[in-house]
């Protein structure tokens, strides 16, 4: 072989080299970071789904309310069980397909949004749950409106426990009504009746001529207690009907106190309702069953405002789609541009590396004219251009892990795409370098005829190439 015939054997073989070298990181680009279904599986496996979601909570947590007007919500509970693993997934899923649709130019826009809608939805529905759960002490307890004494937390709760507790709330209030009322009448008769008729009740056989009028109202004074008891109990015995009537009247006060209590606010109107309720099951005849009723139907419309509320607030601050596009900056922009004119070439070069190794395999034929010399100098270029690439994975793969290093999801979901992209790479290096190996072994064999040699024939000599 002369000089030029070496030189142009040098230079194709270079060429050769190259385009390997081009083909395996096609193959690997192909077979990874180009590949959505890839990378969706990659963020799977390392657990990637775990870092998007923990985002995707943080930025809707925020706008979910603090509170439902009637009782504390807790906004991290309702968020988890709206933004779930299923929701996060199909979101990433859609955002890969079209950004990877949009860098192989099948799109003008990369497209990158996160419909809300369904975790609106769900945050909506879960508030309303966490109302509609709400024990009835806790409803009325934080609605800003309490009933009127005696009843207190425990009364409530005893009133929602069951019959014999609603019978006994309703007895507590009724019986505390009437000694309040009793109170109030020995008040008017202690200060309307005469010294006398006063006296009378505390001193047995009372005679008024044994007392100036000085030593009656200081009788009077020193016999208060025991007057009081005797006016309750006289009028408890002997104006019984007329107390009921007036224990009636307090209780009824109580109830169209309740009753009137109206509000343009839906929340507000349906936590008034439910302390409508509460008031007529203690003031009124009404049977625990109807109570349970209509309590129920109250707190479901309370539930069904609160979810509303919450609804219109998450539309009034977090819109139906959000658009991550438009939200990256110009250089992230410009990046994800050039990133497309990468791919674009990437694109073509399945389809331009054959045709010039094609050509390259043609002109090194020509100028040769030897197979031999063919399948040595293509199983250099596979070698040569595979396996420095393969070499190098693990210098590359520390550096990307010491760029990428930190603790959190999103560090360690970054560096396992790294790993598995590098893994990937390998593995296509490998092929062609074991594909360089065999045409290189075939190069032997044909050009020191091993295959005759091994058959029991053949000369010594190497074939002139």
């Amino acid at each position: 072989m002369n000089v030029a015939r070496t030189l142009a054997v040098v230079a194709v073989g270079a060429l050769l080299t190259t385009t390997a070298a081009a083909g395996v990181a096609t193959a690997g680009a192909h077979g990874t970071v180009l590949n959505p279904a890839f990378v969706s599986e990659a963020i799977e496996q390392e657990d990637g789904y775990e870092a998007i979601r923990n985002a995707t909570l943080s930025a809707v947590e925020e706008s979910v309310p603090a509170s439902a007007g009637t009782t504390e919500v807790d906004a991290g509970a309702v968020v988890a069980e709206a933004v779930d693993r299923q929701y996060v997934r199909n979101q990433t899923e859609a955002n890969v397909d079209r950004l990877y649709a949009y860098l192989h130019g099948e799109r003008a826009d990369p497209g990158l949004t996160v419909d809300t809608r369904p975790v609106k939805d769900d945050v909506a529905a879960a508030v309303a749950g966490e109302v509609a759960n709400a024990s009835l002490a806790t409803l009325v307890a934080e609605s800003g409106t309490e009933l009127r004494d005696p009843v207190n937390v425990t009364l409530l709760e005893r009133m929602t426990s069951g019959p014999a507790g609603y019978e006994a709330a309703r007895a507590t209030v009724r019986d505390e009504a009437r000694e309040r009322v009793l109170d109030a009448a020995v008040d008017r008769a202690l200060g309307n009746a005469s010294d006398d008729r006063l006296l009378s009740l505390a001193i047995d056989d009372y005679d008024p001529d044994d007392y100036s009028e000085a030593e009656k109202e200081r009788l009077v004074a020193e016999h208060e207690d025991e007057i009081r008891t005797a006016l309750r109990q006289y009028l408890s015995e002997e104006r019984s009907d007329e107390i009921d009537a007036r224990v009636d009247e307090e209780l009824d006060a109580v109830r169209a106190d309740y009753a009137g209590r109206t509000a343009e606010d839906p929340v507000e109107n349906a936590s008034l309702a439910i302390q409508a309720t509460v008031a007529a099951g203690l003031t009124t005849d009404m049977d625990y069953g109807t109570f349970r009723e209509r309590l129920d139907a109250d707190r479901e419309r309370l539930g069904e405002a609160v979810g509303d509320r919450a609804e219109q607030r998450l539309d009034a601050e977090l819109p139906d789609r959000l658009d991550l596009t438009r939200e990256m900056g110009a250089g992230t922009t410009q990046r994800l541009e050039d990133a497309r004119t990468a791919v674009t070439w990437l694109d073509r070069l399945p389809f331009v590396l054959p045709v010039v190794a094609a050509l390259l395999l043609g002109l090194l034929y020509y100028v040769t004219r030897s197979v031999p010399t063919v399948l040595g100098t293509v199983g250099a270029a596979l070698v040569a251009g595979s396996l420095p690439p393969y070499l190098a994975l693990g210098f590359v793969r520390d550096r990307a892990a010491a760029a990428l290093g930190g603790a959190d999801a999103t560090s360690r979901l970054a560096i396992g795409l790294v790993e598995r992209t590098l893994a990937h790479v390998g593995a296509v290096s490998l092929a062609f370098t074991a594909a360089g190996v065999l045409l290189a072994a075939a190069w032997l064999a044909l050009r020191y005829d091993l295959h005759e040699k091994l058959g029991g024939g053949g000369s010594n000599e190497p074939r002139i190439a």
